[in-house]
């Protein structure tokens, strides 16, 4: 075993869960905003799309 490296404490361990968690957090926030921009890009194309058809016209 190398003495060298720092023993696994729970203390460690629980660190590391806790920055998973906050990691998941952040991914879950990030995915969210991105539906919410799909959802008013969408929503404008609609509105640009139907702009052109009038103009066309």
């Amino acid at each position: 075993m190398d003495r060298s490296r720092e023993p696994i404490t729970i203390d460690k361990v629980l660190d590391i869960i806790r920055q998973c968690i906050e990691a998941a957090r952040h991914v879950h926030q990030y995915q969210t905003e991105c539906e919410a921009m799909s959802e008013r890009l969408v929503r404008l194309k609609d509105k640009l799309d139907g702009s052109s058809e009038q103009l066309r016209r």
